[in-house]
């Protein structure tokens, strides 16, 4: 009997001994990992399934804006850029210093602090993830000479005009010719306006369109010169702070390429042309500036990539809206104003160049002055005044001419598909939008319309800009100015942290005072132990928090059910406020699906079926709790197995995860190494390919967007 006892005791350490990690059969974590690596291969053990990283940053709320309100962790600069989210927020007032925790993509390096004052401007400022502290006060030296309240200007009166050196426009020119080929019936002229595709501008009413230059070469005894046909000083470099911080606002907007578009060009329909469309600036100011008539207006070119930049000129043009005539479109009486020469763009690109500025850098090193030359123009004609009256409009035009031909040389000059008048307001573009080649390919192979603008105006940080496309690729970043000065209804003082002068323009229809949204995450659901397929859509939740007065309340959304079995919602730690109540709720149910089978039972994983909108519902979450913390309580309840699904902890199956933005999950069926290709390498090392999810095999996920629209 003692050999009996002694073999059996044997035989069960030998048993315990050779046991794998985590395999007890009654273990249903250990079984959902031997399921899980028939298909990924061994897991890493220290995988934690975690594609986010939480930090903590503490925020001095001392931005030079009027007074502040709140401050924000931004993902990315809203600059013309929707794509920008909240991932922390607190109300604040001004000099006030709070610290924010935050969850963000692990692939974010760098993020958005921003203050916000009680009008919804923001003053932003970068920050990296790994920084702990964030201060809106400059901490450069100041380098840039800036013309200070006092100090003196040129004189306005020996700056002038003479007709007998300006000319047509090319859009007068085609309008000219156009005209005269319909009257005579002159054939050869027929053919030219023809093959030219100049007919769109006859009868357009732009025959009195002339192009004014200010006479050269005229040294005024101060900073400023009259050089080039242009009103111009040398200002210093912009910092190298300032430079950075500049590329940060103004984020994807200053990239130029896009292998996925069209010619390789960046089409930012999105970005800009949208966005554009929808502005105060365009639809009641028509894109043109409005003189605050105090202080002179002068531009400063800072960006200048377009390889065509030395074939443009810039003109501007004024005028009182209040005395356009009763009948005449405002677009009719602007094609007859005169327009003004403000800046020769070759000579601020070459000036770059020579300071070791390569063609897609910032810089700084011209400042342009637009003068006010009257209303009524003479034969010779000195400027009335360096500021422009209040209320006047003022709008720009982007002139360029791709090589010297006139328009006796074979008519050159009127046919040339690359000369044109590239207007701000956008009905004065209908002709040269329409005409095929080098601007109309901006219609048919790109985003643009008829009358749409070719200049982007926008504020940032108190400062103002306009953004110029010269061509048809639709970047909108050819040329990028700066409105000299600062914005003084916004800021206490310029952003460099000296006392600047105002910008000589009123500003509120500039500013996007949409609310951000936050940022969303996604809990993506396997409803089985043992076998699970891995297409992580059995059930899919999507949180997003609520921003402004509301910041404590999240929208938690039921957005698909891609399993057979009856699962329950449970552990919604927040207190329900209104819409749909997902806790203690069967998904099927909230999808009205439950007596539906097979595929009918599915929601919104399956190609091609119509979508259902998800079923949303408010809840009001303890303060401080991020949405990772707060998805990480949800679970499910299997009632067809009575187990719990929870979320995946260190070394589990990946049953349940939390995943940063709108992730999109895999389609029916379709296995996640198959969606991404780089998830499978994750598994098995978790400090590699941590990346994986923006890696998508095209075809294989469901487009989450689309059901937030």
């Amino acid at each position: 009997m003692r050999n009996v006892l002694f073999l059996a005791t044997a035989l069960i350490l030998v048993l315990v001994g050779c046991t794998p990690r985590n395999t007890d059969l009654y273990d249903p974590n250990a079984v959902a990992l031997r399921n899980a690596e028939k298909l990924f291969g061994e897991i890493d053990p220290n995988q934690n399934w975690n594609s986010t990283y939480s930090g903590s940053i503490t925020i001095t709320a001392d931005a030079s804006l009027h007074d502040v309100a709140r401050v924000l962790v931004l993902t990315v600069s809203p600059v013309l850029n929707d794509q920008a989210k909240v991932l922390a927020e607190a109300d604040v007032s001004k000099g006030q210093t709070v610290t924010l925790d935050y969850d963000v993509p692990n692939v974010y390096q760098e993020l958005i602090a921003a203050c916000v004052d009680s009008k919804g401007h923001y003053f932003m400022k970068a920050f990296k993830v790994t920084d702990t502290k964030v201060s809106f006060k400059s901490t450069a030296a100041q380098a840039r000479r800036v013309t200070r309240a006092g100090e003196d200007y040129l004189d306005a009166s020996a700056i002038k005009l003479e007709r007998s050196k300006s000319e047509q426009s090319y859009n007068a020119l085609r309008a000219i010719f156009a005209n005269e080929a319909d009257a005579t019936g002159d054939a050869t002229m027929q053919g030219v306006v023809s093959k030219g595709n100049i007919g769109q501008w006859a009868g357009s009413g732009w025959e009195n369109d002339r192009l004014w230059k200010p006479t050269d070469n005229y040294k005024t005894g101060t900073e400023w010169e009259v050089r080039n046909q242009t009103v111009v000083r040398v200002i210093d470099p912009m910092t190298a702070e300032e430079e950075s911080q500049l590329k940060t606002l103004f984020g994807n907007f200053l990239e130029r390429s896009d292998t996925k578009e069209t010619w390789g060009k960046k089409d930012n329909r999105k970005y800009v042309l949208e966005k554009m469309r929808e502005s105060d600036a365009v639809n009641f100011y028509n894109n043109q500036l409005t003189s605050d008539g105090t202080t002179p207006i002068t531009i400063i070119p800072i960006f200048m990539p377009s390889t065509e930049i030395g074939s443009c000129h810039l003109y501007y043009y004024y005028y009182d809206p209040k005395v356009v005539p009763a009948g005449t479109t405002e677009a009719d009486y602007i094609k007859a104003l005169p327009k003004f020469k403000a800046i020769q763009c070759w000579h601020s690109r070459s000036a770059a160049n020579s300071k070791g500025k390569g063609t897609n850098d910032l810089f700084k090193v011209h400042e342009y002055l637009l003068p006010y030359y009257g209303d009524e123009l003479q034969d010779v004609q000195n400027a009335v005044s360096l500021a422009i009256p209040k209320g006047y409009r003022v709008g720009f035009m982007l002139r360029k001419l791709k090589d010297t031909g006139t328009f006796v040389q074979n008519y050159r000059d009127i046919t040339d598909v690359g000369h044109g008048c590239c207007y701000g307001f956008g009905k004065l573009n209908k002709e040269i939008n329409k005409m095929p080649g080098h601007f109309g390919s901006g219609v048919t192979y790109f985003s643009m319309e008829e009358d749409d603008s070719r200049v982007c105006m926008f504020s940032a940080n108190g400062k103002s800009y306009l953004a110029f496309e010269d061509g048809s690729d639709c970047n909108y970043n050819d040329m990028i100015i700066e409105v000299g000065g600062y914005d003084k209804n916004v800021l206490t003082e310029a952003p460099e942290g000296t006392e600047e002068k105002g910008s000589g323009i009123e500003t509120d229809y500039l500013y996007d005072e949409d609310e951000i949204e936050g940022a969303p995450y996604m809990l993506c659901f396997e409803d089985r132990f043992d076998t699970a397929d891995y297409d992580m859509n059995d059930v899919v939740l999507r949180c997003k928090r609520q921003t402004g007065v509301n910041k404590n309340r999240v929208e938690l959304s039921l957005v698909a059910a891609g399993g057979e079995d009856d699962v329950v919602i449970m552990g919604i730690k927040g207190t329900y406020k209104k819409g749909y109540e997902l806790n203690n709720h069967e998904v099927h149910e909230i999808f009205d699906v439950e007596n539906e089978t097979g595929e009918n039972r599915f929601v919104n994983t399956i190609a091609g079926k119509a979508m259902t909108d998800p079923c949303k519902g408010i809840y009001e979450l303890e303060e401080g709790l991020t949405i990772p913390q707060f998805l990480a309580g949800i679970y499910l309840k299997n009632l067809s197995t009575g187990r719990e699904i929870r979320v995946s902890r260190t070394g589990e199956a990946p049953l349940a995860i939390i995943m940063p933005y709108d992730f999109e999950y895999p389609m029916e069926k379709v296995n996640i190494t198959k969606a991404y290709t780089s998830f499978i390498h994750w598994a098995h090392q978790s400090s590699e390919y941590t990346d994986w999810y923006t890696h998508i095999t095209s075809g294989s996920v469901y487009p989450v967007s689309e059901l937030f629209k």
